[in-house]
């Protein structure tokens, strides 16, 4: 999902919550919700996200992409069993 996704690419990036939210322009509390997925960031967020990560859209949007599969009820394809 995307919380665990954002959480993650921060952890790696080396980047405390306080210091992303800063570059964000968004409170603590927000980047908090995100990385649980009490709540989504929006299109411009994402890409200031994106940029203070040092990934692509593309590549942070992957865990959204997911998390809206499980909410529709389909199963990702990277959680489907290989024959």
């Amino acid at each position: 999902m995307l919380g665990q996704r954002l959480q993650q690419l921060r952890v790696n990036a080396g980047v405390s919550q306080p210091e992303l939210a800063q570059r964000v322009g968004v409170a603590v509390g927000t980047l908090q919700d995100w990385e649980v997925d009490a709540g989504e960031p929006g299109s411009g967020a994402m890409a200031k996200l994106a940029t203070a990560l040092g990934v692509s859209p593309d590549e942070l949007a992957a865990g959204r992409a997911e998390a809206q599969q499980v909410r529709a009820g389909q199963v990702p394809a990277a959680a489907r069993e290989k024959p």
